[in-house]
């Protein structure tokens, strides 16, 4: 599978994937999740970073802005490889939950 179509289908199975099937992450591996997706799609961050008084957006900013000028299509491929870290058989999960 090309790795564009592997990342489309790993985010989407993150994002709708079966309830029975949900991966358990921690704070900081939904962090590298999100940072990672955004730089895959967006590319590096160029937002200004949130208020300080405001948490969870300001841990989001610094996931996505601590990739860097890391490529989209390396990101793309991290994305990947940690979303099969944390649950190698996601690919399986995802056509059983009926993603393609």
């Amino acid at each position: 599978m090309a790795l564009s179509e592997d990342f489309r289908l790993a985010s989407t199975y993150i994002r709708q994937g079966d309830k029975k099937y949900a991966i358990n992450m921690d704070t900081t591996q939904k962090l590298q999740v999100y940072g990672l997706y955004k730089q895959a799609t967006e590319g590096s961050c160029n937002q200004p970073r949130p208020l300080i008084l405001s948490f969870e957006p300001g841990a989001k900013w610094s996931a996505w802005n601590n990739l860097g000028d890391m490529t989209k299509e390396a990101a793309q491929a991290k994305y990947v490889e940690l979303i099969t870290e944390l649950q190698p058989n996601w690919r399986e999960n995802a056509k059983a939950s009926g993603i393609h």
